[in-house]
């Protein structure tokens, strides 16, 4: 109906408008604030049922959770033009219960609901699909077990969802991709089993996708591989089987994180070749993926994004290329397992960042680069079982952050580097199975964080030094097989930690040092093939 006046009509009707509009409010408003508080009540009602059916311990961490203004309670959120629920963030509280008291239905208004890094157990309820305008989910790190229930298909407002890290021993259900506002979905180490479904392919918009560590088989869909907004795809360590062609991985052209390491597929096609068009790439595992090939001079057009490049466990053959030392970005490098040949090249030395550099069980020939000194933040470096030779080079007393050094099972020679023990935060120095010589330098007792040290089938002469002892955290020492002379040296007695004292197939005379009976820790004493005189000491018997 429609009602025309003149302008004299209008302004003499002017006052009944307003006076109507009063007694409008004047009833409206009264009836909103009861709703409002009505909603809030219910709110404050669901979320002290779930506390008290939490364990003593989560209620007390809860006390601030009392009367119907939850607003204000610990955790707990609201918007600023209301005051109903619209965020609860319990993260890492040490909670311990179940979510089944919690009556989703009487929080109409929430977005984000992170109860992540708890000791949830049971299952998640199937009225959590009831909360349409939930936007952010997250119950990774808790004891959650039994189904991902359907219901949670029904959250059509959901960017992020987060369950990994429980137990569900359940599948995906089939209707993910009715979640088509999905942006992050994160549902590793779960044990889940069964396939991936095909609908994921609907979730357009999704640029985080984590399923690893499950048992997860079939073969990876198709329309996996056409979701190109993905900048984070992790599906390793599952029991997939088939191929996945090169092209579907290319295609997703803004990958960032692609890990595939041991999930069961293998790669058809040269991948090697085609790594630079993912052109943001900053994490690439392929381990265990019948990857072929040699490593290609392309490789160093990844220079501004690549971090971590794990390449283990293959078929790649060829050489390293001298481009890999344009990676300066590149904090981790495992190319383990694999069947390269030649030397290593001299450019490693510009691999700044490098953290932990892996090139062991390959068939590299030549010396080791003294450029290795340059690598002044490299922590684990791995180079054994291949070909090497030539000496250790003495630039290695550079690497102040070293903890593990491992040269065993080459074909090196010369003297142990006399700087070697200025590597303070060395815990782990393997140089066994090699042609080395000489004797053990002195200031081997600068490694005062040592706990390993295998030295063991060389040619190694001279004395055992006296400073030896002063390795106080050293836990097992190997140094059999070699061609060392003169007594144990009685400072032996320092090592409190010692668990195996590898000492036979040497030239050693004397007597067994009588502190021998301290080391209480002592599990294996082995002083076979030697020169060994006098008498087994009483204090053995200590043990």
């Amino acid at each position: 109906m429609v009602f025309l006046f003149s302008n004299l009509q209008s302004k003499k009707l002017l006052p009944f408008w307003l006076l109507l509009s009063t007694c409008f409010c004047a009833f409206t408003t009264p009836t909103s604030t009861t709703s409002s508080a009505t909603l809030q009540s219910r709110e404050a009602s669901a979320l002290l049922k779930w506390k008290i059916s939490l364990d003593n311990h989560s209620q007390a961490l809860l006390s601030s959770w009392s009367g119907n203004n939850s607003c204000n309670w610990l955790g707990i959120s609201c918007k600023e033009d209301s005051i109903s629920v619209s965020k609860v963030n319990l993260t890492n509280m040490g909670l311990k219960g179940t979510l089944e008291s919690l009556n989703f239905s009487s929080l109409p208004n929430i977005q984000t609901l992170n109860i992540s890094h708890n000791s949830l157990n049971g299952s998640i309820p199937s009225h959590i699909g009831m909360l349409s305008k939930l936007a952010h989910l997250d119950l990774s790190f808790n004891l959650l077990s039994g189904t991902i229930p359907y219901e949670i298909t029904q959250l059509i407002s959901i960017h992020s969802l987060y369950l990994d890290n429980n137990v569900f021993n359940s599948s995906i259900p089939k209707k993910i991709g009715a979640l088509k506002n999905l942006r992050e979905l994160s549902i590793s180490n779960a044990s889940l089993t069964g396939t991936i479904p095909t609908s994921i392919g609907n979730l357009t918009l999704l640029s985080h996708l984590s399923i690893g560590i499950n048992n997860l088989y079939g073969n990876i869909p198709k329309e996996l591989w056409n979701l190109n907004n993905l900048t984070y795809l992790a599906v390793d360590l599952n029991i997939f089987h088939g191929f996945v062609s090169v092209q579907e991985i290319v295609n997703l052209h803004k990958l960032e994180t692609l890990d595939l390491g041991e999930c069961g597929i293998s790669i058809n096609g040269p991948i090697l070749q085609e790594l630079w068009k993912l052109v943001n790439l900053s994490y690439l595992s392929l381990d265990q993926c019948n990857v072929t090939g040699a490593i290609p001079f392309s490789i160093g057009k990844l220079a501004k994004s690549l971090t971590y490049l794990n390449l283990v466990h293959n078929q790649i053959s060829g050489h390293i290329p001298k481009e890999i030392g344009k990676l300066q970005k590149l904090e981790y490098l495992y190319l383990f397992q694999n069947n390269l040949s030649g030397s290593i090249p001299a450019e490693i030395g510009g691999l700044a960042n490098m953290k932990d550099l892996r090139f062991n069980d390959n068939n590299l020939c030549g010396s080791i680069p003294r450029e290795i000194g340059m690598m002044r933040n490299v922590v684990l470096i791995y180079l054994n079982n291949n070909s090497l030779s030539g000496e250790i080079p003495r630039t290695i007393e550079n690497l102040s952050d070293l903890q593990s050094l491992t040269f065993s099972e080459n074909h090196l020679s010369g003297h142990i580097p006399l700087g070697i023990g200025k590597l303070r935060k060395l815990e782990y120095l393997y140089l066994s199975d090699n042609n080395l010589s000489g004797s053990i330098p002195v200031d081997i007792g600068g490694l005062v964080n040592l706990k390993d040290l295998r030295l063991n089938d060389n040619n190694l002469s001279g004395s055992i030094p006296r400073e030896i002892g002063m390795m106080r955290n050293v836990v097992l020492i190997y140094l059999n097989n070699n061609s060392l002379s003169g007594e144990i040296p009685r400072t032996i007695e320092n090592l409190s930690d010692l668990q195996s004292l590898t000492f036979s197939e040497n030239h050693l005379s004397g007597h067994i040092p009588l502190g021998i009976g301290k080391l209480r820790k002592l599990e294996y004493l082995y002083l076979s093939d030697n020169n060994l005189s006098g008498s087994i000491p009483v204090e053995i018997g200590g043990w």
